[in-house]
């Protein structure tokens, strides 16, 4: 885990244990910092610049942030007042109590602008900073209030050492009133694991007696308070926090972890149990934006996965520090500030914003809070380049030649160029764009940028202003009319900006001709659009969660089988020969399609297969059956699709004969040719090379079809595919294809849309299928159907429907004379069948 900055002891600040650190909540932009000597606060950004020096009047007491992150409380020793720090506007004000009491802390409503300012003597004052009215409520304790929480009710639950728990409301009523055996510290509201849900909130009040024992309180039970207790081996309870479906974890100083069930009917349960640190443990918090729990003690930090608290996911070694004391974490995850015992706080990087796209076999991943990274996993040798950035990024593409990042309206530019001499990336800022809007989303190719602007539309921009972009092409934005929908999202190719918008329209914008070249409408909105790398292929998802594959060419859609009604990307195969491959994923699973452009069949979309998508894995590039995924460090991993396992059975030819059978399915789905000959020939059987045959057929490879039909002998089929390989009529040659492997109707349904309709008379013609053949015979060759009603006759006769051959012979009769042999052969037909069906008469005619 990266230590991203340090914060140096303030001077004079004191012993570690007296230092206290508050991150800016909801944000997470500051890290205030203070002491319990010295007299000044420290406001620092989340990358360690110091932003604000806040002077007070004594050493700090407390540190507390409003819900919304604008305003923080600073409790000072020995002060009357609470100073408010703005920070957006960088200013203090002060907040008198009107009581001659010295403060001992405050804490902000979770939900509203009130604070709740608690005194020495034990009197609550409650402040609305919106109105500014102060409440005092004198005598609420009889001695010195020490520990507090708000309700997301808006009650007000303190403990003191006059060894009472109270309950008020934000009027400061008291509600509820609970005597105690000792002090009571670290109290929290929750909703305790009953046997019927709750549905009145958070109904349970906690708190830590003595250090020793946890006190539950229950508000809908007040006269039956649970208090639990703990093995002495494990020390006094430094910390706990409630999580989940109602489990409690519980930190003890002697190094251990616990976790505890308040259900009814397994209440003080320990459900897991864990020694984290050797000697002593000081602190334990959570997160839940991430599921993280971090434990602090001796010199180190261990980081525990929420859903299943046995795998620590990170271990922090803190090595110029001889204890870590306590901990922070911002709200979303991302940093946690450790305060060490030399008095500095170190903050690392645990979670970062998944930031990451591909370019054919590059991709461009958020490393660091201000740093980016551009390798090619495709080609390890490759150089790393590691680009410093000015701002924190919230959108990032990557183009041929570019690298954008930026944020809010703006973007910056680099050109990211290989100097083949020497093997060194260079990389140079090329400009910096502001757009007319709070971008969404962008993307870029070799000369455009292509943004989505809040409020709908697309600027399209040059990201080079030079003479070489003609000034009438520098920008554009599109809709080019109001009212013409809202644009949902969009892609661009080399060639093509293609976008979608609300009225369920797909437009090709071709950037050469700077036009519009195509309009599809599509039944309901379009929310996703992904083209492989030429714009000719598009996986569209609609709104009612189906997936297609649409051609603008013939604005043919092709539906995606089983598509995951939850997907989030769509990523198309970079490696040159399955550039017909593309994955859909959602957060459990990747799923393998091949699209089937060159086929006898109609184009198809055939599911592969699926992969398990393990937690937090971001897919950003797909290269060769390699898923190049982001991780929540930054860091780039590989993920090996269950779909292209047939690498490794190439290379492993000890495989059993069924390992081996499935790699050849494998590569013959994926069209591997060269693959699925190595594998046809390491099994070398004759069902194998059938298979590979006829794939090869189906998908137009003529030569491949006729090598793997030479390995079966089959000499018949293998002079029939020399015979028409040299067709150029797609239609044509599918249909003599479709012929050979048997399939007739379909031969016959291509070979009427080829230039030569008729060779589906003579297909029908060949196979003796002369009803068939008369009803083709009909519409394209008429003269073909007195010959074609004479062999029918014969067939008929010589099985000795004689009625029906008879009729057939009167048909094939042509009367012409350049047909009299065949008008022969007919009388004589008829002679014979009415002496069988018994018309003398018309026999001796």
């Amino acid at each position: 885990m990266k230590e991203l900055f340090k914060v140096p002891p303030i001077p004079g600040g004191g012993a570690s244990d007296q230092q206290i650190i508050s991150w800016q909540t909801n944000k997470g932009n500051y890290l205030a910092v203070g002491t319990a000597i010295a007299k000044t606060v420290r406001i620092y950004d989340r990358h360690g610049v110091l932003h604000s020096d806040v002077p007070t009047p004594g050493g700090t007491l407390g540190l507390c942030w409003d819900k919304d992150g604008d305003n923080l409380a600073i409790v000072c020793d020995r002060s009357t007042s609470v100073i408010l720090w703005d920070s957006m506007k960088g200013k203090t004000t002060g907040v008198e109590t009107g009581l001659k009491d010295a403060l001992c802390f405050a804490m902000w409503s979770r939900s509203t602008a009130h604070l709740a300012i608690c005194t020495v003597k034990g009197n609550l004052v409650i402040y609305n900073h919106l109105t500014t009215r102060k409440i005092q409520v004198l005598g609420k304790h009889t001695r010195k209030i020490t520990c507090g929480a708000w309700s997301a009710q808006n009650l007000i639950a303190l403990g003191g050492e006059d060894k009472t728990l109270t309950i008020s409301n934000i009027e400061g009523d008291t509600l509820k009133m609970a005597t105690l055996r000792n002090d009571p510290s670290l109290i929290y509201f929750s909703d305790m694991k009953m046997d019927e849900r709750s549905t009145t909130g958070e109904n349970t009040v906690s708190c830590i007696i003595n250090k020793r024992t946890l006190y539950l309180y229950n508000l809908n039970d007040p006269d039956n308070p649970v208090e639990l207790a703990f093995q002495s081996r494990y020390g006094t309870i430094v910390s706990y926090h409630w999580y989940g479906d109602g489990y409690i974890m519980i930190g003890f100083s002697a190094g251990i972890l616990i976790v505890i069930s308040t259900h009814r009917k397994e209440i003080g349960q320990e459900v897991f149990q864990s020694k984290d640190h050797k000697d002593t443990l000081e602190t334990v918090i959570l997160t839940t934006a991430t599921s993280k729990c971090a434990t602090a003690g001796d010199n180190q930090v261990k980081i525990h996965d929420l859903n299943d608290l046995k795998i620590i996911s990170d271990v922090i070694s803190v090595d110029e520090e001889r204890l870590v004391t306590d901990l922070s974490w911002t709200d979303n995850g991302q940093l946690l500030a450790a305060v060490g015992s030399s008095g500095a706080v170190h903050v690392y990087l645990t979670r970062l914003p998944m930031l990451g796209c591909g370019h054919e076999t590059r991709v461009a991943t958020l490393t660091s809070l201000r740093e980016t990274t551009i390798l090619c996993p495709a080609e390890p040798e490759r150089p790393v380049v590691v680009i410093p950035l000015d701002v924190e990024p919230t959108f990032l593409a990557l183009g041929p030649f570019h690298l954008a990042v930026g944020f809010n309206n703006t973007a910056d530019f680099y050109a990211v160029g290989e100097n083949e001499v020497d093997t060194e990336c260079r990389v140079v800022q090329v400009g910096k764009h502001e757009y007319l809007g709070t971008v969404v989303d962008l993307h870029i190719n070799a000369e455009y940028s292509a943004a989505l602007l809040l409020d709908g539309r697309i600027q399209l921009q040059a990201i080079s202003t030079g003479a070489e972009v003609p000034e009438d092409r520098d920008c554009k934005l599109l809709p080019e009319r109001s009212g013409s929908g809202r644009i949902l999202n969009l892609a661009i190719t080399s060639e093509f900006l293609i976008y979608s918008n609300d009225s369920a329209q797909l437009f090709y914008f071709l950037i050469d001709d700077w036009t519009h070249v195509n309009d599809f409408r599509h039944s309901c909105n379009i929310v996703g659009v992904y083209p492989d790398a030429l714009g000719i292929r598009i996986v569209i998802i609609d709104d009612e969660s189906s997936g297609f594959v649409y051609n603008p060419v013939d604005d043919q859609l092709v539906p995606i089988p089983s598509f995951l009604a939850t997907c989030k990307n769509v990523l198309w195969e970079a490696y040159p020969a399955n550039r017909d491959v593309f994955v859909a994923y959602d957060d459990r699973v990747i799923v393998t399609y091949s699209y089937s452009r060159n086929s006898i069949y109609e184009p198809a979309v055939e599911l592969i297969g699926r992969t398990r998508h393990p937690y937090g894995h971001h897919p950003v590039m797909l290269y060769n059956g390699l898923l190049t995924c982001q991780i929540q460090s930054g860091r780039p991993v590989n993920i090996h699709l269950e779909t292209h396992s047939f690498k490794a059975k190439i290379a492993n030819r000890e495989l059993s004969s069924e390992e081996l059978h499935k790699g050849l399915k494998q590569c013959l789905s994926l069209r591997r040719w060269s693959d699925a000959w190595e594998l046809s020939v390491a099994i070398n059987d004759q069902p194998s090379w059938a298979l590979f045959a006829k794939t090869a057929a189906v998908s137009m490879e003529m030569d491949l079809a006729i090598r793997g039909y030479r390995e079966l002998r089959d000499i018949g089929t293998v002079l029939s595919l020399q015979d028409i390989k040299d067709i150029e009529d797609k239609q044509l040659l599918s249909g003599h294809i479709a012929a050979i492997l048997g399939d007739f109707n379909t031969a016959q349904d291509l070979l009427l849309k080829s230039s030569n309709p008729c060779a589906a008379l003579h297909l029908r013609r060949d196979l003796l299928q002369w009803e068939a053949a008369l009803k083709l015979a009909k519409t394209l060759s008429p003269d073909e159907v007195p010959f074609i009603s004479k062999e029918y006759a014969e067939q008929l006769e010589f099985t000795g429907d004689y009625s029906s051959a008879l009729g057939y012979y009167e048909k094939g009769v042509t009367n012409e004379s350049q047909h009299k042999d065949h008008d022969e052969v007919c009388a004589m037909g008829v002679a014979r069948c009415s002496i069988r069906t018994g018309d003398i008469r018309e026999a001796s005619v």
